[in-house]
């Protein structure tokens, strides 16, 4: 009986101390499970930090060096595969790889052109090649353009293939020509209105050259009489200038040319002079004609043709006066001949005798 007491007494006194303990051990798991759990993660944090020296290098430099990019085309456009004289280079080309510069290498194409030509840069990768005109004198044939663009991770070049060749000369076709002593008209094949025209004029008997410019299809130009010509009609291109049409022929004007009209001026000034024994007549004759060649060329009021003219009109000057004079005389004998037509029948039936009988 004893010992049932003293095993229940044990058993009251252990659920006691169980009951005192068991929340202070609660509060206790509670604070120190933080801990614990950021302890675990500073552990696998330094297992996998446990990685190879020279990996741990290796991945330091792959995040501080970027990746080398060059410059690649990726199109182009407007490139054409065949050009002629008076055309321009005009094409697009699209890089990727931040592109900081771009030029092509066309020398080839043409003498006129530099060695090197710079891209303009449109934005987003996009450049654009614009040449000079082609002029007559590139270098036909198949030719090479080199494009080049570069930055800071390197240069790369491309060759594109290009033929050449120059513009055929349209032949100008004119469809009236009319030529007096001194005149000349002339009509042709009308181009574009946005051409120009030059026709060049040259004396075959001296040389002498004349040049007129003019946007219309036809010309009147005043010209010596009796001297042939031979003039030169190109048609030019608004873009280059350079000639796209031509037509060359001979014209003569009718009439007698000058120094025929000064020569014999000159020997009817020489006779003259003979006759009254001034001098000889050779020596006249050319003195004479040094004088007439070097005058300038008399006004219509000295020629004959201008006395002539000037003697019409005096004449026709003393007719009017005539006519007026006639015309005046004939006015004022009306007038007189009627009032003394009128006096004298006024006096004819006062001088009759009145009789006084009715019958």
């Amino acid at each position: 009986m004893s010992n049932l007491k003293s095993i229940i007494t044990k058993v009251l006194i252990y659920m006691i101390v169980l009951a005192i303990l068991l929340p202070t051990s609660l509060i206790a798991s509670i604070a120190i499970a933080p801990k614990a759990h950021a302890e675990s993660k500073v552990v696998e944090t330094k297992t996998k930090l446990k990685v190879p020296a020279n990996e741990i290098k290796a991945g330091v430099k792959q995040e501080i060096q970027k990746p080398v990019v060059k410059p690649f085309l990726i199109s182009h456009k407007g490139l054409k595969e065949e050009y002629i004289s008076g055309e321009k280079v005009n094409a697009i080309f699209v890089f990727s790889g931040k592109v900081t510069n771009a030029w092509a290498v066309a020398s080839s194409l043409d003498p006129s052109f530099p060695k090197e030509m710079v891209l303009k840069n449109l934005g987003s990768g996009v450049w654009q090649l614009e040449t000079p005109v082609l002029t007559r004198n590139l270098n036909t044939g198949t030719k090479m353009i080199y494009i080049y663009a570069e930055n800071g991770n390197g240069t790369i070049n491309q060759a594109f293939q290009v033929k050449l060749q120059k513009r055929n000369i349209v032949p100008v076709k004119i469809s009236k020509k009319i030529t007096n002593d001194t005149h000349l008209y002339l009509t042709w094949t009308k181009f574009k209105s946005a051409y120009s025209y030059t026709i060049t004029f040259k004396k075959v008997r001296d040389g002498e050259e004349m040049k007129i410019e003019t946007r219309k299809p036809y010309l009147a130009v005043m010209l010596e009489p009796g001297t042939l010509y031979n003039y030169d009609l190109t048609v030019l291109s608004p873009k280059s200038g350079e000639v796209v049409g031509r037509v060359t022929e001979s014209i003569k004007t009718f009439g007698i040319p000058q120094l025929i009209q000064s020569s014999q001026n000159s020997v009817q000034v020489a006779k003259k002079e003979i006759g009254q024994g001034s001098s000889t007549m050779s020596e006249k004759v050319k003195g004479s004609k040094e004088q007439t060649v070097q005058s300038p060329v008399p006004t219509p009021s000295s020629s004959p043709q201008g006395e002539a003219e000037e003697k019409e009109g005096w004449s026709r000057l003393l007719v009017a006066l005539a006519i007026l004079v006639i015309a005046a005389g004939a006015a004022i004998g009306g007038y007189y001949g009627y009032e003394w037509y009128a006096s004298r029948h006024d006096d004819e039936d006062t001088s009759e005798p009145k009789s006084g009988s009715r019958w």
